[in-house]
C-alpha cells in the first residue's frame, strides 16, 4: 500500500504487508502508483504539490528517485498532482496538468523529455480548465476495449477509445451526461474492473446531486443516474 498526503509526503506500509508505514519521498503528498515487477523491480510513483512527478525503484532509500515531470509542467497546474499508472498494464502511465494530458508507454525508463503530449485531449478540454479526474480501464490491454476515463474542472467527462495506441491528436468522446450539475468539479471516476460500462462519477461542491452511475459508459451517449 502506498499513499500521499497534504504535508505528510508519500508513505507506504513496511514490507508490503501490515499497517505500519515508512516515508519513501517528503514534501506534499500527491497522486502515487505501484507498477508490477518490471526486470524484477517494482517501481513507485510519487510527487510534489504543482506538477512533480518522481519514479523511484522501491528498493532505494527515503527521498531518492528521478524526476519525470514532462518540460514546462513543473511548479503549474492543480496543487495536486494527477497522474494515473494502468495498474494491470505497467509500463503505460498518464500525466495531467492543467488542460493537458501527456502519455508514456515505456513508464520505467521515460524522461522528462520522452513524454508524449496528447494534444487532443488539450484541445478537447479547452485552456480555462483542468483535468481533475482520471480512470482507465482494467485487465490486459487491447485496442478493441482500452478506454481511458477524463473528469475536468467544469464538470465535464470524457472517453477516449485505444488511449495507447491513438494518435496524439486523437479527440475523446464527450460522454458528460445531460442531468450532470452545473457546478462543480469531477473529483473522481471509477470504472467496474468486470464491467467497464459500469462507471461512476463524483462531483465536489455544496449543495447538489453528487454522485452518477452509468451501465452505458461504452456508447455514444451514455445513459447517467443520479
Amino acid at each position: 500500500v502506498i499513499g500521499g498526503a497534504q504535508d505528510n509526503g508519500s508513505t507506504r506500509n513496511i514490507g508490503g504487508i501490515g499497517t505500519s508505514f515508512e516515508s519513501v519521498m517528503g514534501g506534499d503528498g500527491v497522486s502515487v502508483g505501484l507498477s508490477d515487477l518490471i526486470g524484477g523491480i517494482q517501481y513507485e510513483y510519487v510527487g510534489f504539490q504543482l506538477g512533480d512527478i518522481i519514479r523511484r525503484a522501491s528498493t532505494l532509500a527515503d527521498g531518492f528517485g528521478t524526476l519525470i515531470t514532462p518540460p514546462g509542467e513543473s511548479g503549474s497546474g492543480l496543487f495536486v498532482t494527477l497522474f494515473k499508472p494502468d495498474v494491470d498494464n505497467a509500463e503505460i502511465l498518464y500525466y495531467a496538468n492543467d488542460n493537458a494530458l501527456y502519455r508514456t508507454l515505456s513508464a520505467s525508463t521515460v524522461t522528462s523529455a520522452t513524454w508524449t503530449s496528447m494534444t487532443g485531449i488539450a484541445t478537447a478540454v479547452g485552456a480555462a480548465n483542468d483535468i481533475t479526474a482520471i480512470a482507465t480501464t482494467r485487465g490486459v490491454y487491447s485496442a478493441a476495449t482500452a478506454s481511458l476515463f477524463l473528469g475536468t474542472s467544469n464538470g465535464k467527462v470524457y472517453r477516449l477509445n485505444d488511449p495507447a495506441g491513438v494518435a496524439a491528436g486523437t479527440g475523446p468522446v464527450d460522454i458528460t451526461g445531460a442531468g450532470f450539475p452545473a457546478t462543480g468539479y469531477v473529483s473522481s471516476i471509477a470504472v467496474n474492473p468486470r464491467n467497464d460500462d459500469t462507471v461512476l462519477v463524483t462531483f465536489s461542491n455544496y449543495g447538489m446531486t453528487n454522485v452518477f452511475w452509468t451501465g452505458t459508459a461504452n456508447s455514444a451517449v451514455p445513459v447517467w443516474t443520479a
